[in-house]
């Protein structure tokens, strides 16, 4: 079977987009000797859509089964099949009457590839890490690319993209779209995708992609995520399909025909002579067509090497039609008589050659444009873009030997790299002038002043001279502005030594004001002095603050041993002291001491008592307002940790990361539950109760997740148990009817799916 002699391996994803219904389908079966592929897009807007894209599907794979071939006779027949089973439903159901789709089929015999398409379904054909085959969509857009009327890159942008020229569905006869037999080689990769996939990324996009990832599930992961995180607000059903060709079965061997022989036999000596005659006619025809082909070659190149592209394609395109006029088609007998094959494979083996120049012109031409581009984007300042420009053109140019010397692509890439340094450079600056602007904005002019210096020579190296002279205009700024700083900062000091003496404490306050500019300026020196100042101060007070100290003991100690007199002269003392020092909560701290001193003197023992039992009442009441306010703060914090676990879990649920949400609302349910147990908080009871249902929420998205991803799997039991979980989750919390009935629909399906018998497998 050729099947295990090959290794063909398909892997796909298929979104809705932003849209409700996803009307893309796909499907594929490998049968022991040949295989097909098939991909549709039914039409949106249309009542049925989704229907006719399963449909085809299905009608594709259901005939190729039964009649499995590799040509495009079954390609033809496969399409009319189809088409008839479309119209046949539309016929069925009224409301189906307008449903079409677009359609896509790929059959292969493990070593070729055909394939048929109608509609704007592509094929994209990988080789060597580049695209080298592409389906032609059959739409009006598609026939303004052939007129020379539009570009092909413009074509996913084009209001006529979806004007289709036929589909599945048309009453009228369809003619698909036939390709030729396309040999494959070991490492290919056929891609298959709808209008939604290819309006969101681009040909370039998808190498690129698969540069990045060569493991074949990291490159369709990356390019689901350029479709999901394509700019445009309206993003279609996207559906990308790959078929990665990791080992091929060796050719199949034609069958020589009878007919061949019958045919030589028959064949007469007037005949051959006629026939040597022509061909005689035909050689020369030939070296003047092939003539004439050289000539439009070499003036292609003329025009390449003048970075004409346009015209130099043209040539291109002429000489292909000359060769095409010598391209032999003659088979069997007559062929093998005239050399037909080998004369046709050097002859396609030719235009093969021209085609390559076509494509590699057309990357100079856009390499050249993204060089010009880049510099008309510098020159507006748009460094961020100019590099991308640059790098592109560097990318395309470095990948490419073609017309490498006459068009000094060595020197060009020399230029760009000068450029693509001087757009980071510029970059860099400009990120360092913003850092330089926050530091201005807030009064670190010293530091500002560097960031500023650090760059202005870069943006006069670069060419920049207008940032330069801003930068120059802002560094004599802060110039004025520090000046005035200084000279505000010397005020505040001068007025702080004239009140050194006298009020030492609000010396030191205005003192500490001019530290701040001084510091806020960047002078050390300056800086140092006021602290000197400040210290001279303390140290005054130091002397002093230790005399009250001294004297604040003595009185202590002399109420010790009952002396209250001796006690009020030193508490009388340290009082006149921290009053000089303006030190007012001391000396309100000495009236207490003096008050004691004079009750003791009065009543000593009741004093004593009372102040005994005072003292101890006043620890009492300073320790239940203690245990109170730690009792508020822990039972504060609970509810803030359970008000964040639940917001944190509403923006995972958001996210569709419901486990981690799960953990979260069940954190904050925990503090709850504690809370209601202690009977400290009394809302606990109905926050718990609607947390339950976020948390059954949650399950009910994730099991529904899970039963998808089964469901993917064809583990179909097991996507009914989790669809089943999904409901009963879903019925305990608050979500709309429409989700509940969506997960009813699956479950349904599921079951259905899961009670099929083997040989309806393919189904699925």
């Amino acid at each position: 079977m050729r099947r295990k002699e090959s290794e063909f391996k398909t892997i796909f994803f298929s979104e809705s987009g932003t849209q409700k219904i996803n009307n893309d389908y796909f499907g594929y079966v490998q049968l022991d000797n040949y295989a097909i592929w098939v991909i549709a897009d039914g039409y949106d807007g249309e009542e049925g859509a989704n229907i006719a894209s399963k449909l085809s599907v299905e009608s594709a794979i259901e005939y190729f089964t039964a009649h499995p071939r590799f040509n495009k006779e079954v390609i033809k027949e496969l399409f009319k099949y189809i088409n008839d089973a479309i119209k046949q439903k539309q016929e069925e159901i009224e409301r189906y009457s307008l449903m079409h789709t677009s359609l896509l089929i790929v059959i292969s015999n493990y070593n070729k590839i055909l394939y048929g398409n109608i509609g704007n379904t592509r094929l994209y054909h990988i080789q060597g890490g580049y695209i080298v085959n592409q389906s032609s969509d059959d739409s009006v857009s598609q026939l303004l690319v052939q007129e020379r009327a539009l570009d092909i890159k413009d074509i996913k942008s084009h209001r006529q993209r979806n004007d289709l020229l036929q589909a599945i569905g048309d009453y009228s006869k369809i003619k698909p779209i036939i390709s030729n037999e396309i040999k494959l080689l070991e490492g290919d990769k056929i891609c298959l995708t709808t209008r939604g996939t290819w309006e969101n990324i681009d040909e370039h996009e998808i190498e690129v992609e698969l540069s990045k990832f060569p493991e074949r599930e990291l490159w369709i992961n990356s390019i689901k995520r350029k479709v999901l995180g394509s700019s445009n607000k309206d993003i279609e059903n996207n559906t990308f399909a790959s078929i990665c060709i990791d080992k091929l079965a060796p050719p199949i061997a034609e069958k020589k025909s009878s007919k061949w022989l019958k045919r030589i036999i028959l064949i007469s000596v007037v005949i051959l002579m006629l026939v040597l005659a022509l061909l005689l006619w035909r050689l020369h025809k030939e070296n003047k067509i092939t003539k004439l082909a050289v000539s439009y070659v070499e003036k292609a190149e003329e025009n390449t090497k003048i970075k004409n592209f346009n015209n130099a394609n043209k040539s291109l395109e002429m000489a292909i039609e000359e060769y095409k006029k010598i391209r032999p088609s003659s088979q069997g007998f007559l062929g093998m008589l005239t050399n037909a094959n080998n004369r046709r494979t050097k002859v396609d083996s030719k235009i093969e050659l021209i085609e390559d120049k076509i494509v590699e012109n057309k990357k100079l031409e856009e390499a050249f444009k993204s060089v010009s581009d880049g510099n008309s984007l510098f020159d507006i300042n748009d460094f961020f873009e100019s590099s991308k420009k640059y790098e592109n053109a560097k990318y395309i140019f470095s990948s490419s030997s073609y017309m490498k010397d006459e068009l000094n692509i060595d020197q060009v890439l020399e230029g760009l790299k000068i450029r693509i340094n001087s757009t980071k450079n510029l970059i860099e600056a400009l990120n360092v002038v913003a850092i330089g602007d926050n530091l201005f904005s807030s009064g670190n002019y010293k530091s500002a002043r560097e960031k500023y210096e650090g760059v202005l020579n870069i943006f006069l190296l670069n060419g920049k001279e207008e940032y330069a002279i801003q930068i120059e205009r802002k560094i004599k700024e802060i110039d004025d502005k520090v000046k005035l700083s200084y000279d505000g900062a010397q005020l505040i000091e001068n007025k702080a030594d004239m009140l050194s003496q006298i009020k030492p404490n609000d010396a030191r306050e205005i003192y500490l004001s001019a530290k701040q500019v001084y510091q806020m300026l960047g002078d050390e020196k300056r800086t140092g002095e006021i602290e000197n100042k400040i210290q001279e101060i303390n140290n005054r007070q130091l002397v002093d603050t230790q005399t009250a100290n001294n004297y604040i003991q003595d009185g202590l100690n002399a109420l010790l041993i009952n002396d209250y007199s001796t006690s009020l002269n030193f508490f009388s003392k340290a009082k006149s002291i921290y009053t000089g020092l303006g030190d007012t909560a001391n000396s309100k701290s000495i009236d207490n001491y003096i008050s004691q001193a004079q009750n003791l003197m009065k009543n000593e023992n009741k004093s004593k008592s009372e102040l005994a039992k005072k003292e101890e009442e006043l620890e009492i009441e300073r320790n239940n307002i203690a245990l109170e306010k730690k009792k508020r703060e822990e039972l504060s914090n609970k509810i803030k940790e359970a008000s964040i676990s639940e917001i944190e879990a509403d923006k995972l649920l958001e996210l569709k990361r419901y486990s981690e949400s799960i953990m979260k609302y069940s954190n904050a349910k925990k503090i709850y539950d504690e809370l209601k147990m202690s009977g400290d908080y009394d809302d606990e009871s109905s926050k718990i109760e609607f947390i339950n249902k976020k948390i059954n929420k949650c399950e009910g998205f994730l099991y529904e997740e899970q039963g998808d991803k089964k469901y993917k799997n064809k583990e179909m039991k097991e996507a009914v148990t989790q669809y089943e979980l999904s409901k009963e989750s879903f019925s305990k919390s608050n979500v709309g009817r429409e989700i509940l009935e969506r997960v009813e629909k699956k479950l349904k399906v599921a079951i259905k799916k899961a009670n099929k018998k083997w040989w309806e497998i393919w189904k699925f």
